[in-house]
């Protein structure tokens, strides 16, 4: 009989708790210095994806900034590869030698791809002078190459679910948790929607 009492009691408090709507409820840790350290760990994610939403985001939506594939060498490892790219500065033209800088570099990991973000006239001028005097031939790479950057800006950045939308997403819910859990002075209840378990085991 207790024991009926008892779940039907726990049922109610289940159902008056439940939001009308879909709500997102906060764990709040109680002992103090996990809170610290979980505040400051929110903080580093706030400051890391706000940093990466500012600079990637500026240029996956540049139409000037063009993402180019770098090949791999032949029987090169894909560390080295990665390493390779990651070191390089920038490109220099095939006939005037013109030194073109590399103004960012992205990983594709599902294809084990990496891409040098270039200025899309550097480019051009790039594609013109390793295949000129062939005119249409130079025009006809240049905008297959500027299709896949698209592609790639819009798969892996820009588009639903893209690492833009990821960094966003991560960035408003630490804000919640620091706004919940973070931003309260010593002695200050929960804010509604924080959960804060009791000492021990319920009766």
């Amino acid at each position: 009989m207790f024991n009926r009492i008892r779940n039907g009691i726990a049922a109610l408090l289940l159902l008056s708790a439940a939001p009308l709507q879909a709500q997102e409820w906060i764990y709040c840790p109680a002992a103090p210095q996990e809170l610290e350290r979980q505040c400051r760990q929110t903080n580093d994610v706030i400051q890391r994806d706000e940093t990466l939403s500012a600079t990637v985001g500026e240029q996956m939506h540049d139409p000037d900034i063009i993402l180019v594939r770098v090949d791999r060498r032949p029987d090169e490892s894909v560390p080295h590869y990665l390493a390779r790219v990651k070191q390089q500065q920038g490109v220099a033209t095939s006939a005037s030698n013109h030194w073109l800088p590399v103004r960012g570099r992205y990983y594709d990991p599902d294809h084990q791809i990496m891409y040098v973000a270039l200025d899309r006239n550097d480019y051009w001028q790039y594609v013109w002078e390793a295949l000129e005097p062939d005119e249409d031939l130079a025009r006809r790479t240049f905008a297959a190459r500027e299709r896949s950057s698209q592609q790639f800006k819009q798969a892996r950045f820009t588009g639903p679910g893209g690492k833009l939308a990821q960094w966003q997403q991560e960035i408003e819910t630490a804000r919640r948790f620091r706004e919940t859990c973070c931003d309260r002075g010593p002695g200050t209840p929960p804010t509604p929607g924080a959960v804060t378990p009791p000492p021990g085991p319920l009766p």
